[in-house]
């Protein structure tokens, strides 16, 4: 390939290498939206369990919450389907990257 030539990115890579750029903050939203479930929730430990594999794995933690919410800023999905729902996690994730919610 030329190299002037233009590549064509993958979206599933550019959403994840910008999961990896924004990961701090998209850490410390999903980390209040859990806080904010524990109340809806109080006797599900997923905060708790959350806090111990960011301990566990250190800053090198990164897992689908991360990406769901890249893909939520980036591709504003205006449904989800969410299966097996306890406290709805994953859509809080993704409604967090939405400013209003009258089209959604």
């Amino acid at each position: 390939m030329h190299k002037t030539a233009k590549t064509k990115t993958n979206p599933a890579e550019a959403l994840w290498m910008n999961a990896s750029r924004n990961k701090d903050r998209y850490q410390e939203e999903m980390l209040m939206v859990m806080r904010l479930l524990k109340t809806v929730n109080p006797g599900d430990a997923y905060y708790e369990n959350y806090l111990g594999m960011i301990n566990k794995y250190g800053p090198d933690f990164f897992d689908t919450y991360h990406l769901i919410r890249a893909i939520g800023e980036h591709l504003q999905p205006l449904r989800i389907l969410e299966i097996g729902v306890r406290t709805g996690i994953s859509l809080c994730q993704l409604l967090t990257s939405h400013l209003a919610f009258d089209k959604i």
